[in-house]
């Protein structure tokens, strides 16, 4: 096998796309790629049909503490697995499958190379108590110990030198297929009706309490009835959310359409993108709003909006100053879980469409660099020796 890839699993998520589109642009360079999961799950997102998918467990476990546990015996199991195959290097992606990747080498005494590619804010395990604790741990010291480590935002290298003391961090931006994005835009919408004379906001992604979604409800609450909010995506917050938008009186102005196939045509049928999250890695779905030429409004989250939204200021700066926000280059960044500033920066897109045209055209034009052929090089380049 010419490429491995080590995942926690291949359903929805951020990694998990980007790991399907390394190993199909691969596949079509005519390598042999093979994804192999810590357990079994669905596939997500279009993966060809002569990429292998192994399977290292077939629990499906939901507790945080069980699955840390579970990490040993899966270890063990990916041990034997490069010691059968004489696979030279794993490339994993995500919190778990990282350390699976390390404690192979460290406790199994595997001589594979071991590059693991980090995709979320480490900061986020300093607030969920002893899990996070035990996480923290588990970077620290399993981290420091692999071959390569790689931090796909320049804040989440920083926080990973911090944490290991290493200063060799590589970064590599996530891969975006902008071409097939705009091959995707224009597709018929079945399942909703974007009226005439309304603004419509759009959310993409989990419905999970980092996402902070109650926020985008909050703002909307006090804007006036021509905007309505569309959320793409699941989660276990669902219902809390349309009991918001209840007891808030908006509930006919907010939509759940679920999880989609193609999010992009209701990207580029929408207004304004908004991210509310509490903490991110890279996010995919800035860059695919401004693929779509949709304007984007981000909490100024830990890591990732900042460099994409206005990646001419200090990414180590945050907005922290409440009842305020900031017009950047290619969008606008408000303080996380001030909802009050987000309202006022979705009046100032609604209010003058020139601005929002000329900001809409510059983050179209700006997003080019993390186009699939341009990461791709870098992936070459750095990790993949060809």
């Amino acid at each position: 096998m010419d490429f491995v890839f080590l995942i926690n699993r291949l359903g929805m998520g951020g990694a998990e796309r980007v790991v399907v589109t390394l190993a199909n642009k691969l596949i079509e360079s005519h390598y042999k790629v093979e994804i192999i999961c810590l357990e079994k799950s669905d596939i997500a997102y279009n993966l060809n049909d002569k990429c292998k998918v192994s399977t290292l467990t077939n629990y499906n476990i939901n507790n945080g503490v069980l699955k840390l546990f579970l990490l040993i015996y899966q270890a063990w199991k990916l041990r034997r697995h490069i010691s059968k195959h004489k696979i030279k290097s794993v490339q994993s992606h995500l919190y778990r499958a990282n350390y699976v990747n390390v404690l192979a080498k460290v406790l199994f005494f595997s001589k594979h190379q071991s590059q693991i590619v980090n995709h979320s804010s480490i900061s986020r395990y300093r607030k969920e108590g002893a899990v996070g604790r035990l996480n923290l741990f588990l970077i620290k010291n399993l981290y420091s110990r692999s071959n390569i480590i790689v931090a796909i935002s320049k804040m989440m290298a920083h926080e990973i030198k911090a944490i290991t003391k290493r200063e060799d961090i590589l970064i590599i931006n996530n891969p975006h297929d902008l071409e097939g994005i705009k091959s995707k835009i224009d597709k018929e919408i079945n399942n909703f009706i974007f009226k005439k004379n309304i603004t419509y906001i759009i959310c993409i992604g989990r419905l999970i309490p980092l996402k902070r979604n109650q926020d985008v409800i909050k703002a909307l609450a006090q804007i006036d009835k021509n905007s309505e909010l569309i959320f793409l995506g699941e989660g276990d917050e669902k219902e809390k959310l349309i009991n918001l938008s209840k007891n808030l009186k908006i509930e006919e102005r907010v939509h759940f359409l679920g999880n989609v196939e193609n999010p992009f045509k209701y990207l580029n049928k929408s207004d304004i993108f908004v991210c509310c999250s509490e903490t991110e890695g890279f996010p995919n779905v800035l860059i695919e709003a401004m693929a779509c030429e949709t304007f984007v409004i981000s909490s100024d989250c830990v890591s990732g909006p900042r460099e994409i939204i206005a990646p001419q200021t200090n990414y180590l700066d945050t907005l922290e100053t409440r009842s305020s926000y900031s017009k950047d280059n290619y969008g606008i960044l408000y303080p996380v879980g001030d909802y009050l500033s987000l309202k006022e920066a979705i009046l100032e897109v609604k209010g003058s469409r020139i601005y929002k045209k000329n900001v809409e055209e510059n983050a179209f034009e700006a997003i080019r660099k993390y186009d699939l052929e341009n990461i791709f090089e870098d992936y070459k380049t750095k990790l993949f020796n060809f």
